[in-house]
């Protein structure tokens, strides 16, 4: 899908369909959803959204290939700040180290997000915000809805509000981010949502009394690190 076309040595995701660059979105946002949503299941509420954080990173990079927003000379030392906070995640004792599946859901979410955002930046120029979020539920509907009908479940009362408040909260937030995309380089308004890693170990422990650990403590700075490397000029 991304690899749509050439131009002065860059390639871009939406040269030429707004509506395959709209598809683009919605199929990469849905795929980070399912693959954070597993990750879940591996990984403490605060692990899970430290690996998610390496996104920034990544944002910086593909938004630097796809649509020529070269990101600062701090990049490199940003994206091996992030790793190691991943790699300090998992802890150097194997036995006490965090599933190896769910770090890998979580990782493969960050770079699904990352087009996601892309993809957002992209649009920007072409399509209203409201479009633009529109698009991520629509696609997520059409490949949700079979997996659903194959095994329905009906939520209890309790069910129905949690979801209907993930629903709430996350069009809200996608609502946000993408009036942000539209007005900032992609590294930049994506690296200001670190906001969001204490914040998670926060809730973790507010709700479902999760302790971070101090690996997960390091970790968590690292990646702040990371972030705010990202958002540094070039030097001179």
């Amino acid at each position: 899908f991304f690899f749509s076309s050439r131009r002065r040595h860059t390639r871009s995701l939406c040269d030429w369909s707004s509506d395959v660059c709209s598809s683009d979105l919605g199929l990469f946002g849905t795929l980070a959803l399912y693959a954070l949503f597993a990750a879940y299941a591996w990984l403490p509420l605060a692990s899970v959204t430290v690996i998610q954080f390496l996104n920034p990173a990544l944002t910086a990079l593909l938004a630097w290939w796809f649509l020529g927003e070269r990101p600062s000379a701090w990049i490199g030392l940003a994206l091996l700040l992030g790793w190691l906070g991943v790699l300090v995640l998992m802890g150097p004792d194997p036995s006490a180290a965090l599933p190896l599946p769910g770090v890998l859901l979580a990782a493969l979410g960050a770079l699904l997000a990352a087009l996601a955002y892309v993809s957002v930046r992209a649009l920007a120029q072409r399509q209203p915000g409201l479009v633009i979020v529109y698009w991520f539920p629509l696609v997520g509907v059409m490949l949700s809805l079979p997996l659903a009908l194959l095994h329905p479940v009906g939520p209890t009362g309790a069910e129905l509000l949690a979801l209907l408040g993930v629903g709430l909260f996350t069009q809200a937030g996608q609502l946000g981010l993408t009036w942000g995309l539209m007005g900032l380089p992609a590294a930049r308004a994506t690296a200001l949502t670190y906001a969001q890693v204490p914040l998670a170990a926060l809730w973790g422990w507010l709700f479902f009394a999760e302790i971070p650990s101090a690996n997960a403590l390091v970790a968590a700075l690292l990646v702040l690190a990371s972030i705010l490397l990202s958002l540094l000029p070039s030097p001179a």
